[in-house]
């Protein structure tokens, strides 16, 4: 990351020398390797990657194709239910769901599913686990403002 880098053990003759890092033009250069260190200074420059419409997409549970019981909110029920509140208390009118909104703040909800809280299901966001490494919580507050953005959500329960 810091542009340190190093060659060993290389037989003498000439090489061609080519760095690459994501987000930036690659570098190439011909080196000639003798007895005597190189020595040289290397810039890469950042790169701006275009293209078409990224869309992601992530696995949902399909009626009478998936073996699991879920709920599907939409959009418009996103907007029509949630307001201004964080995104779990849209899905307290889905069966076996429970959401509360604590301490008053952006981002203090927690929710339970089948009686089970946030620490012991799996909540992903397109596919994406999102709960927290050490202790399984899912911290809402990372996630304010993701109801303007999500098109719709499932709940799937087994």
């Amino acid at each position: 990351m810091d542009g340190f880098y190093l060659i060993q053990n290389v037989a003498t003759g000439t090489y061609q020398l080519e760095i690459s890092y994501v987000g930036y033009t690659t570098y190439m250069q011909s080196i000639t390797v003798g007895d005597t260190d190189i020595r040289s200074e290397i810039f890469l420059k950042p790169t701006v990657f275009q293209g078409s419409e990224i869309t992601v997409l992530a696995d949902r549970a399909l009626p009478r194709e998936t073996p699991v019981a879920f709920s599907d909110v939409s959009k418009q029920e996103i907007q029509t239910r949630l307001g201004s509140r964080d995104i779990p208390l849209v899905l307290n009118t889905t069966p076996s769901v429970y959401a509360t909104a604590q301490g008053g703040g952006a981002g203090d909800s927690r929710i339970n599913i089948r009686g089970f809280d946030q620490r012991n299901v799996n909540v992903m966001i397109n596919g994406i686990p999102i709960n927290d490494m050490e202790n399984g919580w899912v911290y809402w507050s990372n996630w304010d403002g993701l109801g303007d953005a999500t098109n719709s959500l499932q709940v799937q329960r087994g």
